[in-house]
């Protein structure tokens, strides 16, 4: 085989021979010849071919540098100034290799001589999964391609594209013209002109719209498009594709409504929300947390300076439920409080989850939270009040109770159970054991009230009734208990609370019987005043006339007719000494007596005693002796010196001719005890055991000793009554001793000891002379004549008072205003009015308002005489008269009358 003459391929390259020629078009590899400045001189047809398919249609006429990589261009330029003998791999824009090597001739560096690598070369396998994923792409039914020739003689979809319009892939592809149907009105004019302004020169486009299927619906899809050039590079068809991005679309339109959502849901809730960056130690947080804090806008802040507004007690709370999250909890809660930008701590409800990598190391801490203040400090009230509430029916007792009444079911708490003697933890039915406990004589009235209730007849129900502990005792409950209907208006649940109301019963018992006491008591003590008032009006003239007798010096008495009336007189004084001592137990046993506790000393209120007694213990030849009598007491000094009189006389009545009484005084820490011991006749223990029985005189009322036989009783009452008691040791033959023990005293700053009572003075005789002229003139208003006479027969011993009588109130009152007397005596029983409306006249009437009034009466009860000098009666006389003592208050005024 001969070869032609040679040549430089840079002299004449278009000489090469067509075997040349067609040697290199045998080769599949693009093969290429360039000069240095990289245009293209000649190449294969497998070269052409690469470039006609993408889109480029210069054939050779082609500049390397148009389809490197920018970073390679330059490369190119020293590749060719400083060769390397080895080929040099550049990369062009498809990503294919363009291997190239310089050609050195004999004057050096001629061309450049280049070859191909197709990415499809790079290896079958790779190029395999390439088409493996692509189908799998397009299964997934979001890619779709298509083709189409600018000249509208072919057009070709694949069934994808044929399944995203709608329609069936044995159909022909629509016309160009067609498809605006397919496209969304809105969107049509946009894709026209991008559509337009494409096929106007090759390249690479793309554009979103939304398309309508003939199935219905809407598609967002986004269509990319590369159109191809022809051998002369006029534009010649489109290759497209069409991915379907309707499903990316709603997720990201779904996304963009749940962030708006989740957006105006932090704005309503106020939530505070924050990032932790572990890396950093610091917290990103939004606008509502850096307003708290004071702080514009989103921040980002150290960590510590936002541990530094934790309140100090609940930072260890915080610490330890961040490193909770650390170590692997999902989410954790704590409740802390922050101090805001005004120094007051708001109350936060957070929650922190930790962010973690695939590795599971944590990159981020997300937290939120919420400003729980006004919910906590409502919290904290409800509370408190619940708190309150249970104490306060727990403290009082109080139970409460919940009935379905459709189902007849119930429910109790602890304390309804403990109402009814029972356990909290009792097994058996709330039903069962309400019926068992409830009184037997009170279940038909419950039942009557509960089927009420069910019959919708009540909407409140309040009543008390009986239940039995298991220990058999009876105790009292109330009930209370109100109504819940449904929307029909029936009654379908009942709410209620029991109390315990025994005591309240008792108490309300003991009233009663209180008040039947006082009511009997009040009628004893009216009986007894009505027997004394009605005792005394006859006593009245039998011992005022035996006075008379007594003391009438001008019809003097013989000496039996005296002896007589001297038994007379001291059976009239027995009898209203019985009277008193009758009224005055009847007022300590039902708690009128008045006490006027104070610090005594006892000496003084013992000498007072003694000297009382002293004529009545010479009469009967008694020794009268006192031992230490040291100390104070608290005591009435009335009441204390009539309960020593009381045992001084019982003292030497029985004791024997030529015994001894002594006094004596024995102190203790909190207690004196005065001792009164004699040496009389002493007692039995059965005499003893019932010495302070009323009218128990122990068998010596038939010896003609005088008493009554109530003495001992008022003495042991006044003294129980003061605070302390009486104790009697007594044997019999040898005597008897009292000890009155009473309440110990400081002893007093001053004490004002009363006067002992002082013997009625003598009866002066009737005057032999009478006065020319009366110096006192007297009323005396009263309705019963022998009281009347009585008075007239005892003035008689004073001539010098002139008596003008009044039979009723208001003659009274009228002869008061003619007579203007000295004084007026009343009796408080009138027939027309009482004496306290006599008064109340005479003080009305300026010309006897002044005059001095007396209460002259048979009632001689204290509140009586207390009423009468309240209401302004200057003295109160009491019936029997006593004459010595009546007379003693006429000369007084008669001395009074002489002095003006």
């Amino acid at each position: 085989m001969s070869s032609g003459p040679a040549s430089d391929c840079g002299s004449d390259p278009l000489a090469l021979g067509p075997a040349v020629q067609a040697v290199l078009d045998m080769a599949r590899e693009p093969l290429f010849i360039a000069d240095p400045r990289g245009s293209i001189l000649t190449s294969n047809a497998a070269w052409r071919d690469w470039l006609h398919r993408h889109g480029d249609s210069q054939g050779d006429r082609v500049d390397l540098g148009a389809l490197l990589l920018p970073r390679d261009r330059e490369r190119l330029q020293r590749l060719w100034l400083e060769p390397d003998p080895a080929e040099n791999v550049l990369e062009v824009l498809d990503g294919a290799r363009l291997h190239l090597r310089v050609w050195r001739g004999p004057q050096g560096p001629a061309c450049w001589l280049g070859r191909l690598e197709a990415v499809a070369e790079a290896g079958a396998e790779p190029q395999r999964s390439l088409v493996q994923r692509l189908e799998m792409t397009q299964d997934s039914g979001r890619i779709a391609f298509w083709e189409r020739s600018l000249d509208g003689r072919s057009a070709r979809w694949d069934e994808h594209m044929y399944r995203l319009m709608g329609l069936a892939p044995d159909q022909p592809v629509p016309a160009l013209e067609n498809l605006a149907a397919f496209i969304h009105p809105d969107d049509r004019d946009a894709l026209l002109q991008s559509w337009l302004t494409s096929v106007q020169s090759p390249g690479v486009y793309h554009a979103h719209y939304r398309i309508l299927p003939r199935n219905g619906g809407i598609r967002f899809v986004h269509s990319l498009w590369r159109v191809l050039a022809d051998g002369e590079g006029r534009p010649e068809r489109v290759l497209g594709v069409v991915v379907d991005d309707t499903e990316s679309f709603e997720r990201g339109a779904q996304m963009r409504q749940l962030s708006t959502q989740f957006q105006l849901a932090v704005e309503l809730a106020q939530l505070i929300i924050w990032v932790h960056d572990p890396a950093t130690d610091e917290l990103i947080v939004n606008e509502r947390a850096a307003a708290l804090m004071g702080k514009p806008g989103r921040v980002r802040l150290p960590l510590q300076e936002v541990r530094s507004l934790v309140h100090e007690d609940d930072r260890e709370a915080l610490a330890e439920g961040l490193q909770r999250v650390l170590d692997g909890e999902d989410a954790v809660d704590v409740i802390a409080r922050y101090r805001d930008a005004r120094g007051d701590y708001r109350t936060l409800l957070t929650r922190r989850a930790a962010q973690r990598d695939e590795s599971g190391r944590v990159v981020a801490v997300l937290g939120v939270a919420m400003d729980i203040t006004e919910r906590r400090s409502t919290e904290l009230a409800l509370q408190q009040a619940q708190a309150r509430a249970a104490l306060a029916t727990r403290e009082a007792g109080i139970g409460t109770w919940e009935r379905d009444l459709r189902s007849g079911t119930s429910h109790w708490d602890a304390q309804m159970y403990l109402l009814r003697g029972l356990s909290p933890n009792d097994p058996r039915p709330v039903e069962m054991l309400r019926e068992l406990c409830v009184h037997p004589d009170d279940r038909s009235a419950m039942w009557a009230r509960y089927d009420q209730v069910r019959a919708g007849a009540l909407d409140r129900t309040a009543f008390e009734f009986r239940v039995v502990w298991p220990d058999g005792s009876e105790h009292w409950l109330a009930t209370r208990g109100h109504v819940l209907r449904d929307e029909s208006g029936q009654p379908v649940r009942m709410l209620g609370v029991n109390w315990d109301i025994t005591e309240l019963k008792r108490t309300e018992q003991a009233l009663r019987e209180k008040a039947a006491a006082e009511q009997a008591s009040r009628a004893k003590s009216e009986f007894l005043a009505r027997m004394s008032h009605e005792l005394r009006t006859p006593l009245n003239a039998v011992l005022g006339f035996a006075q008379v007798l007594q003391a009438d010096a001008v019809q003097a008495l013989s000496s039996a007719q005296r002896q007589r009336v001297d038994h007379i007189h001291a059976a009239g004084r027995h009898l209203l000494a019985l009277i008193d001592d009758m009224l005055d137990l009847a007022r300590i046993e039902s708690g009128a007596v008045a006490l006027r506790p104070e610090a005594l000393e006892v000496s003084a209120v013992v000498a007072d005693a003694l000297g009382l007694v002293a004529p009545m213990a010479r009469a009967h030849g008694i020794e009268l002796l006192t031992g230490t009598l040291v100390g104070w007491v608290w005591a009435d000094r009335q009441r204390l010196r009539q309960v020593l009189m009381n045992l001084l006389s019982n003292a030497i009545k029985y004791n024997r001719v030529g015994g001894r009484v002594e006094v004596m005084a024995r102190a203790g820490a909190d207690w004196l005890t005065l001792v009164v011991r004699d040496t009389g006749r002493g007692m039995s223990p059965e005499q003893v055991q019932g010495l302070f029985e009323p009218f128990n005189r122990l068998g010596v009322e038939r010896e003609g000793i005088e008493g009554t036989g109530i003495g001992l009783s008022i003495a042991r009452q006044l003294v129980i009554h003061m605070g302390g008691r009486i104790e009697v040791r007594s044997r019999l033959g040898e005597g008897s001793e009292f000890e009155v023990w009473l309440p110990r005293a400081l002893q007093a700053a001053s004490a004002a000891a009363d006067q002992a009572p002082t013997p009625a003075p003598p009866v002066a005789p009737r005057p032999q002379a009478e006065p020319a002229q009366p110096a006192l003139e007297l009323l005396y208003i009263e309705d019963n004549e022998v009281n009347v006479t009585l008075v007239r027969e005892v003035l008689a011993l004073r001539p010098a008072v002139r008596l003008s009588v009044a039979g009723d109130g208001a003659g009274g009152v009228a002869l008061a205003h003619t007579l203007r007397p000295d004084a007026v005596l009343v009796d408080m029983h009138l027939p027309d009015m009482d004496g306290h409306e006599v008064l109340r006249r005479l003080q009305a009437e300026p010309r006897t308002a002044a005059l001095p009034c007396i209460a002259l009466s048979a009632n001689a009860m204290p509140e009586d005489v207390q009423r009468a000098r309240a209401a302004g009666f200057v003295d109160y006389w009491t019936k029997p008269i006593d004459v010595a003592r009546f007379l003693a208050a006429i000369d007084r005024m008669l001395d009074r009358r002489a002095a003006v």
